[in-house]
């Protein structure tokens, strides 16, 4: 299928804890899979993945609606609009 990204912020990405981002990052960069909207803290969470084409760079951000928590400075989540 060729797919080179995850985007991964949405209001799921914490059901299975810490361990359940941290399992999930891993998987995604074994897979050479970027990933984009979710981080084990709130700088990891909110980078913007650049990609270098061909044709110039694209910038591809990933953000969920802030429903109930989201990535604080030393918790991991994904990346909410407030």
């Amino acid at each position: 299928m060729n797919v080179k990204i995850a985007n991964l912020a949405n209001n799921h990405i914490t059901d299975y804890g810490e361990q359940g981002v941290a399992d999930t990052l891993t998987f995604c960069n074994e897979q050479g899979l970027a990933t984009v909207g979710a981080g084990m803290n709130l700088h990891e969470a909110a980078k913007t993945l650049f990609i270098d084409t061909p044709e110039g760079k694209i910038a591809v951000v990933n953000f969920a609606e802030n429903e109930w928590v989201a990535a604080t400075p030393t918790s991991p989540d994904s990346i909410r609009w407030i």
